[in-house]
Parts: structure tokens; C-alpha cells; sequence
């Protein structure tokens, strides 16, 4: 199950966007992952350690490369770390992630020890499209404090809750920044795309189909009768 903040509410979100082409989703409490029908890969930081300079990315064996242009990770604590093991990581100042491969319009991460710096925006051929201040996105008291074992409880006083960003036009470049001081945590970024909306020719065949279902139900029902 997923809140939906939605393209309205996400235009009054934006900070310094120019224009409100994203539509924000949260996951339930305590979930980490999309739970939205995607294409997708997911890179977890779980096989790096300590900083890594420059990193490129396959999300796990997915289509899309994606370039980051230096990656902090830290074992999993009571700031980070989804699923309370593996690794984590922590942005400071701003990271750019460059993609390579299919058309993308979907991108997804877990943010936790949530504050006001932490924020998302998205490029395309080098153009702005939206920026997006994680903080001003309403999360009830459910996403309070670390929900991983054996975290739960801890940093009561943060949230911690999973994102998803649909794109309209789609994004080839990722920008994860940290406006103030401290860090950005973040886990299980992930990349791709939307399930695809059937072509006109199989809606074609789908309605064809539907018919002749409809037809046989008619003949079962006069036969009957």
C-alpha cells in the first residue's frame, strides 16, 4: 500500500522546480522497497566499503549503468541500512547519479533519519525538471524512528519511509543533495520504469477478446433458456 502525495500536492512540494512533472508515492510504514508494478533494478551498497570514488552501478544486473560520482557507505545502524543489516549510504553535500540505458521514468529510495536538507532533483539532456524537498512530503507518526530490528525504536525523533518518483517525460540524471549539515541516508535506490500501458493494437485485441466472451455467454444463456 502506498500514500499518494500525487502530482497536485507534489507541485506545492517543489523547491526551485521548473515544473511540477513528478508525482511522489510513499510506501506503508516499514516497507523498503517499491511495491509499484515497475521494471526496475536496485543498487543496495551492500559490496562497497567506506568511500568509493567514482562508482558505477548495475542495480543488480539490471539494463540500466549508472555512474555515481562518489559513494559513502556505512554498515547498517541506527541511522540507515534497510532491513537493519548490509550497508548504507550517506550523502553530504550533493551527489550526481548518471544513467545509461532504457528510457527511464520511475526512481525509488529508501531515505531514513529524514531532515530538512535532504532533497531529490531530477535532469533530462541536461535541464532541470524538478527538485524535491523529502521533509515537506507529509508522513504521519507511523514512519517514527528506525523500524529495523535490533534498531527499532532508536532515532525516534527522525523518519524513516521509502519513496517512489514517477517522472513524466522521464530523467536521465539523479541528484541527491544535503543542504545543510550532516548527512543524507539513504538505501535501495532504484531505477526503471513504469509497467507499460498495452498499445493500441492490443487494447484492440483485449475489447476483440472481451466480445467474444460476451458472445459465448449470450449463446450459453439462450440455449438455456
Amino acid at each position: 500500500m502506498t500514500k499518494i502525495v500525487g502530482a497536485a500536492l507534489a507541485a506545492a512540494l517543489l523547491a526551485g522546480s521548473a515544473s511540477a512533472l513528478t508525482t511522489v508515492t510513499v510506501e506503508a510504514a516499514g516497507v523498503q522497497n517499491t511495491t509499484l508494478a515497475t521494471t526496475s533494478g536496485v543498487e543496495n551498497f551492500d559490496s562497497l566499503s567506506g568511500y568509493t570514488f567514482p562508482y558505477v552501478s548495475t542495480f543488480g544486473g539490471s539494463p540500466w549503468t549508472g555512474s555515481f560520482n562518489g559513494v559513502l557507505s556505512t554498515g547498517a545502524d541506527a541511522y540507515g541500512g534497510a532491513g537493519g543489516t548490509g550497508r548504507y549510504e550517506t550523502v553530504q553535500g550533493e551527489q550526481i547519479l548518471t544513467l545509461s540505458g532504457p528510457a527511464t521514468d520511475y526512481f525509488g529510495l529508501w531515505a531514513s533519519a529524514l531532515d530538512g536538507g535532504n532533497t531529490v532533483a531530477f535532469y533530462k539532456n541536461g535541464a532541470l525538471i524538478d527538485t524535491i524537498s523529502l521533509v515537506m512530503v507529509a508522513l504521519d507518526d507511523s514512519y517514527d524512528g528506525n523500524p529495523n530490528p535490533p534498531y527499532n525504536g532508536q532515532d525516534i525523533g527522525e523518519k524513516y519511509a521509502f519513496f517512489n518518483f514517477v517522472v513524466a517525460g522521464g530523467y536521465d540524471e539523479v541528484h541527491l543533495i544535503q543542504n545543510l549539515g550532516g548527512g543524507f541516508e539513504l538505501d535501495n535506490v532504484t531505477v526503471g520504469t513504469l509497467a507499460a500501458v498495452p498499445e493500441p493494437a492490443s487494447w484492440a485485441m483485449m475489447i476483440a477478446g472481451f466480445a467474444l466472451v460476451g458472445l459465448g455467454m449470450r449463446r450459453r444463456s439462450v440455449a438455456a433458456a
